[in-house]
């Protein structure tokens, strides 16, 4: 410190020396020019080069000086006071910018899909006495509403997913059929399902799942006179403990949900216990129907769940989703000769945005169960096929 302060007094020395030539030297041209004197011009010139080196030298001297002034004195700044001699004073840095506020953690997601898809077809008369296509086929008219919404919770280590499908579909040919019945439902389902997870390691949860689906409107097979489910009638619910893995692209807009229980419980109800056909070989029941024997309102059972679910938005028109379900009952118990059955549900739909809220929509769901009653011997493949046109709209609050 002590030399810096050396150094600024022989710069100021030198500064101010520099400066009494360069006046002395125009004072002396100028005298010498007024009285007609003679004056060796080369010689003040050579004096004034004299001069500008002497500059460039202390300018290099103060550059060095001020170099060591950032390096011993950060924060400061020197000046130069009235009386002609040189302090330091503080910088006054600045407040920093604050610090923008972390953006909150959202706790909870929720958001609803609503879609409503129609096929339709027309044939005109072509007789008097017909109005069937003159190759066969009728009129017809297909309706689907699809409401599925949910609300879940992630933070930390604690999840909880919640949702509720809501799917209703009818159909009609404009005319009766032989029971007299002119419309047919197609889809009827009224499903909540709940899964509460907490973080084990990685991307598993340990997690306990609730499932509960029924039934609202009066369903018949076309052109028979009995009822394959009705309001509650069946009731299905299935409670299990198990993991549950989680995976989530970070390329791209898929996601994967594989639960695995080796504990599930599973119930089958049914309100409605009416007979149908009574006193004939074909006398039957909604219970009968559903797989538990035709006067049986409750069935117990216990397995083992496996659910794989797989959604991807390809692209802002194009998405998939696929719902896999595997249920066995390896104690047998609904069976009537104690035998584990196998019961599979794959839903798979394809959605196409073709402009707006406008859509197209393909679904295939196959289905299997041989956890009933009769098993094995009276199981059949299940599959129901729909594509449509119609609208449908997302509506997120994140």
């Amino acid at each position: 410190m002590k030399k810096t302060i050396i150094l600024i007094s022989l710069l100021a020395l030198s500064v101010g020396f520099a400066s009494a030539q360069d006046n002395k030297i125009v004072t002396d041209v100028a005298t010498a020019a007024s009285s007609n004197q003679a004056v060796f011009v080369q010689e003040e010139s050579t004096k004034m080069s004299r001069r500008d080196s002497m500059k460039q030298s202390l300018n290099a001297i103060s550059d060095k000086i001020l170099d060591q002034l950032d390096a011993d004195n950060a924060g400061v700044v020197l000046t130069k006071t009235a009386d002609g001699s040189f302090s330091f004073l503080p910088i006054e840095k600045p407040a920093p910018a604050p610090e923008p506020a972390p953006a909150p953690i959202k706790k909870w997601k929720m958001g609803t899909d609503l879609a409503l898809q129609a096929t339709q077809n027309f044939v005109s008369s072509n007789t008097s006495w017909s109005s069937a296509w003159y190759s066969g086929g009728n009129s017809n008219l297909a309706l689907l509403a699809d409401l599925k919404g949910w609300i879940n919770y992630d933070y930390n280590k604690l999840t909880w997913e919640n949702s509720l499908e809501l799917k209703y579909g009818l159909s009609t040919t404009f005319a009766d059929d032989k029971a007299g019945r002119q419309l047919h439902m197609t889809d009827d389902i009224s499903k909540l399902t709940s899964k509460l997870g907490y973080k084990a390691f990685g991307t598993w949860y340990y997690t306990a799942q609730a499932e509960l689906s029924t039934t609202l409107f009066d369903t018949y097979p076309i052109d028979k006179n009995y009822m394959t489910s009705s309001l509650a009638s069946p009731i299905r619910f299935y409670l299990s403990l198990g993991m549950d893995y989680k995976w989530s692209s970070k390329t791209s807009d898929a996601k994967v949900s594989l639960f695995i229980s080796p504990i599930a419980y599973k119930m089958v109800y049914v309100n409605n216990m009416t007979h149908f056909n009574i006193g004939t070989p074909d006398e039957t029941s909604i219970s009968k129907e559903v797989g538990i024997g035709i006067n049986t309102q409750t069935m117990n059972d216990a397995g083992a769940l496996v659910q794989c679910n797989y959604s991807q938005q390809f692209n802002k028109s194009i998405s998939l989703e696929s719902k896999l379900s595997l249920y066995t009952n390896y104690l047998g118990l609904g069976s009537k000769n104690n035998i584990p059955g196998l019961e599979v549900d794959w839903e798979i739909t394809a959605n196409f945005i073709l402009y707006k809220i406008l859509t197209a929509r393909v679904s295939i769901h196959p289905r299997y169960d041989s956890t009933t009653l009769e098993g094995w011997d009276d199981a059949k493949l299940q599959l129901k096929e729909f594509v449509s046109l119609g609208i449908a709209y997302t509506f997120k609050n994140y």
